[in-house]
């Protein structure tokens, strides 16, 4: 039973002239039960017979979420995240023998009134679509197959917030074992009452819809693959404690004095596979589990006896040394700290085997299972974690003499997999939505390590999809609450044009430059007679999380007004995107584009400029100054005298420093200018994480929210790119430029997978007297530059020495 991916949306049946929009020979279906507003769960089946083996294709989709099974067996899950507009459906096919058969599926609808939507996964009304190819559609499309449905009952959600943190992840799951059904997944009969399921609006494919435009729900095949699934070990068992109160549980501090050997023992042989663990009757414990790395999965539990007894699975990221929740301390030490997380819970019927699992998977590094048993002994038959995350298979790889980079490549790669599912995400604990700004950089981590961009491409079209009357992106997508962040829509811009260098389909970056000019024309819109600059469009001005400036991440002024970054990142892009404009025969825009780059650079000039200092201010006043204003002045080629003001961003006391996200384009300046001893006094930041405990990259500096944040991630790419040097120097990844910058590194191994096939390897060594000597090799037909120390050779595939 295999997913596959599908280059385009099936053909219609009849291509004649119509008035009406084609419709995809299938109808959603849903439950007569739901009330039209209220979280729903339910299960569809169909029960079907074969007359002979086949191969059935399958087309499939929900909204919001489905589980789907055949046969009793677990297939898939999703949709793949989208938006209205790109609503995916999975493709399988079922290898099925002749007879009886039963395609089952569980779908769930979240709702907003209740705050126990998920914000990264859109809904209209919860329903279900399946359509299959040829002569199977009549047999099982949904709408018009004998399809049912069954409400699930015994399930409800708890919002995902605790202690006021800011959690846009969806409601945890509650399940009480005595209501809800046994045998669902195999549609049995005896599970419940199965009616006949009713029929809702026509599938439209996005791709034929001619007038009506549905303005949800639009239809189109999925773009990436099945999400990793595997099943893994829980972990450590770091703590045990029988308690007098199971309520208070999260509430007390772990000390190791309370700790009770014996229950932990237990707990771990289960946890090994050993054989069940037993909790008496009267009793109650709380039993804390360490990943011993950062994990996105389901919790798998196997429960017996214990009639009325509550297991409770909360997960947390690391463990606190307060209760505000600011201080995290060592994420390696729990001793005297609190457990604060977001939980799923289960209520035992008594049963010899019931199997939890909540709807929706967890994250974090830290499981407190609390567990109570006031009726009768509670058996832990098995406690598993199945794991998921988007299959990248890291194909790169960078060794060098300092051997501080190998835990730090795990980090980003970890970093990477935990904030790589159906899109990019900014963090799986908190938010789980894609970004532009955060997305840029992950995007450019993936490109240097893996050939495969599936995800890339997905999120480059969304945000293009996303644009609203005002030109610009949405911040994020797919998102239930729309934000617009303008310097967000710019960075998007620089998505396409990494994407135009770092891979070969220049057809889909042609594709889409009409919304690269829909965001830049914003901002040209925006430029002042006044004064020539650029005053912020409309939105969220947010640029870094830097403590000088406000609470929100804006630079002074840009909040709906003027100032000097925002102005700067826009000549940054501006003269970049008319580089490509000019590569696709576009010159006139070309032109404009940086004639228009040239004006407002002497209107920053002018307004901004501070000769003595040789820095650029962030505010008119020329009070204030930081280093992304000098950053992007220096990589956009803005700076009156290049020179001093390298040179004032390196000794002057006091800018306002960029943190773990925006150092990407402080690392990048240093890398322009041959500057790596800086890039390395920069990434002791980076090189203490593993010290402090962590397995991924952080949001910001303690304190800090989030523990996995893979804004975090560039170093890797700095690693490929700028201390190996391995960078693209011609859309198609069709010319490359080796440029090394070792800095204190003597010698380094990198092979970069190439898109086209095959790697680009260097191997360098670099000797006491600082003279390179060393490999490099590149794949056949694709042309090279090697820039050395006073030295350059080019040369098209194959290897050479130097």
């Amino acid at each position: 039973m295999t997913q596959i991916l599908l280059k385009n949306d099936p053909p219609l049946t009849s291509t004649e002239f119509s008035w009406e929009d084609p419709v995809w020979n299938a109808n959603w279906i849903e439950s007569p039960s739901w009330d039209g507003k209220s979280d729903h769960v339910c299960v569809f089946r169909r029960v079907f017979e074969l007359g002979n083996d086949s191969i059935v294709r399958i087309h499939i989709t929900a909204d919001q979420r489905y589980v789907f099974y055949v046969d009793g067996k677990r297939v898939g899950f999703g949709p793949d995240r989208g938006d209205h507009y790109n609503w995916f459906y999975q493709t399988h096919d079922l290898s099925l023998s002749k007879g009886s058969h039963t395609i089952v599926a569980m779908v769930w609808w979240l709702s907003r009134d209740n705050n126990t939507m998920h914000w990264g996964h859109l809904g209209y009304r919860p329903s279900f679509l399946l359509n299959a190819d040829g002569e199977f559609n009549a047999l099982l499309a949904t709408g018009s197959s004998d399809w049912e449905v069954m409400e699930i009952h015994g399930i409800t959600f708890t919002p995902a917030s605790f202690n006021r943190q800011f959690c846009l992840v969806g409601g945890r799951t509650n399940i009480t074992a005595s209501e809800f059904p046994v045998g669902f997944e195999r549609g049995d009969d005896s599970a419940g009452t199965w009616v006949k399921a009713k029929k809702g609006p026509a599938g439209f494919l996005r791709e034929h819809l001619m007038e009506t435009y549905p303005s949800y729900r639009q239809l189109k095949c999925s773009m990436i693959p099945a999400m990793y699934e595997g099943v893994i070990s829980a972990g450590k068992v770091r703590h045990a404690q029988i308690l007098d109160n199971a309520e208070t549980g999260e509430s007390l501090k772990f000390f190791e004095k309370d700790n009770n050997a014996a229950v932990a023992n237990a707990f771990q042989k289960m946890l090994d596979g050993g054989g069940k663990f037993t909790l008496p009757v009267g009793v109650s414990a709380r039993i804390l589990i360490d990943a011993d790395n950062y994990v996105c999965a389901w919790p798998v539990v196997s429960l017996g006896g214990g009639k009325n007894s509550r297991l409770e699975i909360a997960w947390a990221e690391t463990l606190y040394l307060d209760t505000k929740m600011y201080n995290k301390g060592n994420r390696d030490e729990i001793e005297g700290k609190f457990f604060f997380g977001l939980s799923d819970s289960f209520v035992m019927d008594g049963s010899e085997e019931r199997v939890f699992e909540p709807l929706w998977w967890e994250a974090g590094r830290y499981i407190l299972v609390t567990i109570e048993a006031p009726e009768q002994d509670l058996d832990i038959n098995s406690f598993k974690l199945r794991e998921t995350h988007y299959p990248l298979d890291f194909k790169s790889s960078f060794e060098c003499d300092d051997d501080r980079w190998e835990s730090l490549f795990a980090i980003f790669k970890r970093s990477l997999q935990m904030c790589s599912h159906e899109v990019f995400f900014d963090c799986p604990y908190y938010e789980q939505l894609m970004y532009a700004g955060d997305t840029r950089l992950e995007i450019l981590a993936t490109y240097t390590a893996a050939a495969d961009d599936k995800l890339a491409r997905k999120a480059i079209l969304l945000f293009d999809e996303s644009r609203d009357q005002s030109g610009l992106t949405l911040s994020r997508t797919p998102t239930a609450t729309r934000q617009v962040i303008p310097p967000f829509s710019l960075w998007w811009s620089m998505m396409v044009y990494d994407y135009a260098f770092w891979r070969d389909d220049l057809n889909f970056v042609r594709a889409r430059m009409p919304g690269v000019r829909s965001v830049l024309d914003t901002f040209i819109h925006s430029i002042s007679e006044e004064d020539g600059l650029v005053h912020t469009p409309d939105g969220w001005a947010f640029t870094d999380w830097v403590d000088a400036w406000n609470p929100g991440g804006t630079p002074p002024g840009a909040q709906r007004g003027v100032n000097a970054t925002i102005n700067l990142h826009f000549i940054l892009v501006l003269r970049h995107i008319a580089q490509l404009e000019e590569f696709f025969g576009e010159k006139e825009m070309a032109t404009r584009y940086r004639r228009i780059a040239g004006e407002v650079n002497n209107a920053v000039v002018g307004h901004y400029w501070v000769s003595e200092k040789s820095l650029f201010a962030e505010d008119k006043e020329k009070t204030l100054f930081s280093e992304h204003a000098q950053c992007m002045a220096l990589l956009g080629d803005s700076s009156p005298d290049p020179d001093a003001n390298l040179k004032a961003l390196l000794e002057t006391p006091g800018l306002g420093r960029t943190t773990i996200y925006f150092s990407y384009y402080l690392l990048e300046t240093f890398g322009k200018n041959n500057l790596p001893d800086e890039i390395y006094k920069r990434l002791d930041f980076w090189f203490g994480l593993r010290a402090k405990g962590l397995r991924t990259t952080v949001e910001r500096g303690d304190p800090t929210r989030s523990d996995c944040h893979a804004w975090g991630v560039h170093p890797m790419f700095h690693a490929y790119a700028t201390l190996a040097g391995i960078r693209p120097s011609e859309p198609g990844f069709k010319k490359v430029e080796i440029r090394p910058q070792p800095g204190p590194l003597k010698q380094i191994e990198a092979s970069l997978i190439h898109p086209c096939g095959g790697y680009i390897e260097l191997d360098l060594k670099v000797d006491s007297a600082g003279k390179y000597n060393g490999s490099v090799s590149v794949p056949d037909s694709i042309a090279a530059d090697l820039v050395l120390p006073g030295c350059r050779k080019s040369w098209t595939g194959g290897k050479i020495t130097f």
